[in-house]
């Protein structure tokens, strides 16, 4: 095989390598600008005061209020456990249990009433000034329903903030009452930050938005600054498992929403509200919870366009709702992970078997026509009448031949989606890896795919240079494997050495 073809096929590998690559992300449009304003729209905002007024991003408190005690309040869920805050009335901490796993929890807002005011989760902040002393009025729990009301009272305003979580669902409601004093004009903004887990080096965060298409759009953390957008029905965060979104607003308190970007990864969407000069009160609702369909579904199904899985979806979902049922009884993921592997294997027997079928059949074929080409390669025309006669009397190749390939590539591709949102696998430990989510760090799940791949090759049948072809590929998969996430290549490794049991057993056997 001379050096030309080599490098060629090497180069049409990693091209085919990159095009599986741009089919798994997802690029996202840009808002489209419309003439009329309509929900959800985005502007670019001005610098200054010209056809709408600049973005109200700083937060001038009550210098009184500055030296507010800090006073807990704890509330702990079926699925979260809340702590407050008296200053500020906001959600210090929040800790969001990882169901069904039995992981521990993970804390995706975390804030310092003390030292940042302004990061504070749902903080009620004013044009002129901001009261941060609240006093806690009631908390309750009745019928898996929590309620925790605080008031505080202004020369200008009274304030009054009622949280309501609840045990079947990761819903938060805020009812929201402003009553101004001698019909001043007050207008409130709201702070909802990013979720947020300090651990994870990696995590990227994402404005989210419904945008006048009504479809959910996601905006790089570089592309929210300065921009604006009127009146969105879904407006909020994401990071690569959690979401902190507004997801319902019957009463129109959202005017204008845009973000403020907080430090190099965090991002605090401001809910701007409209002027009144009498009592009025909203109910807003939220969702601040994991990137798990069962969880959206309970509260906003426009949230699962988060998950990117696209027309794949019905395989990642299904791929996550099986992993969840078997961690139920073995409380490991990668067992299950191993366990779905072997059930696509037995689903695919009979195709695979076919498979080796075809491939010896056309392995026979081509040396045969090889054989032919030598015997009659000074007589073209009868060349050609003999390769006819033998393609007919051997018959064109099985299709169905192809069909474990082309199964295994929407099932990688479905899987990989459900795997790299899924926050159960997050900090997941199995055998020496600590987290399905990351890379293997010792690089062994890589390498055993890479030999799996080289014994297969040595199985399959074929001249030199088909094998030749096959090993470089398997060496350019061991590769780029090593940078996916260790419960994605667990399956590819698994699957790869029960092809090779398989064809064992079956040369054994003498049925293929």
């Amino acid at each position: 095989m001379k050096f030309k073809e080599i490098l060629y096929t090497a180069l049409f590998i990693m091209i085919g390598t990159w095009i599986v690559q741009a089919l798994i992300i997802k690029n996202q449009p840009e808002a489209a600008e419309v003439e009329q304003v309509k929900p959800g729209q985005s502007f670019v905002a001005p610098k200054k005061e010209q056809l709408v007024r600049p973005l109200m991003t700083e937060v001038d408190f009550l210098d009184s209020d500055l030296s507010c005690v800090v006073q807990g309040v704890q509330v702990d869920t079926a699925r979260a456990g809340i702590q407050f805050s008296t200053c500020g009335a906001i959600i210090s901490r929040f800790e969001s249990k990882r169901l069904p796993t039995r992981e521990e929890p993970l804390t995706i807002i975390e804030s310092d009433p003390a030292n940042e005011r302004e990061r504070g989760a749902f903080l009620v902040a004013f044009h002129e000034k901001t009261p941060y002393n609240y006093t806690l009025i009631s908390d309750t729990k009745k019928d898996g329903v929590y309620t925790t009301v605080f008031k505080a009272e202004t020369d200008f305003c009274f304030i009054q903030k009622e949280f309501r979580f609840y045990d079947d669902s990761c819903k938060i409601d805020l009812i929201l009452t402003l009553e101004p004093r001698n019909h001043q004009e007050v207008q409130a903004r709201l702070f909802v930050p990013s979720p947020f887990i300090r651990s994870d080096a990696t995590d990227i965060v994402h404005g989210i938005v419904f945008n006048e298409q009504n479809v959910l759009e996601k905006r790089n953390f570089d592309a929210v600054d300065g921009r604006l957008w009127v009146m969105p029905t879904l407006f909020g965060s994401e990071d690569r498992y959690y979401i902190n979104a507004l997801v319902a607003d019957p009463e129109n308190f959202v005017q204008r929403a845009y973000y403020k970007p907080q430090g190099a990864k965090q991002l605090t969407a401001i809910l701007e509200g409209p002027v009144v000069q009498q009592k009025t009160t909203w109910k807003l609702s939220f969702y601040c919870g994991p990137k798990q369909i069962k969880e959206i579904a309970r509260v906003d199904s426009r949230l699962e366009a988060t998950l990117d899985y696209g027309w794949l979806g019905p395989i990642a979902k299904f791929a996550m709702r099986f992993l969840n049922f078997i961690y139920g009884y073995i409380a490991s993921y990668g067992w299950a992970i191993i366990i779905l592997t072997l059930l696509i294997k037995l689903l695919l027997i009979p195709f695979t078997y076919r498979a080796e079928k075809s491939a010896k059949k056309a392995a026979e074929l081509k040396r045969k026509l090889q054989y032919l080409d030598q015997k009659y390669k000074d007589d073209p025309d009868m060349l050609a009448r003999e390769k006819a006669d033998l393609i007919r009397k051997s018959g064109m190749s099985d299709m169905l031949g192809c069909l474990p390939m082309f199964a295994q590539i929407p099932i990688l591709l479905g899987l990989n989606r459900a795997l790299s949102t899924s926050v159960e696998l997050y900090k997941a430990s199995f055998l020496w890896m600590k987290d399905l989510s990351a890379i293997d760090p010792l690089y062994i799940l890589p390498a055993l795919l890479g030999v799996g791949m080289f014994i297969q090759t040595g199985m399959a049948p074929g001249d030199l240079r088909q094998r030749l072809v096959t090993i470089l590929m398997s060496l350019v998969v061991a590769g780029v494997t090593a940078n996916l996430a260790a419960g994605l290549v667990l399956f590819l490794c698994v699957s790869t050495w029960l092809s090779i049991a398989q064809s064992r057993i079956q040369k054994s056997l003498k049925i293929a």
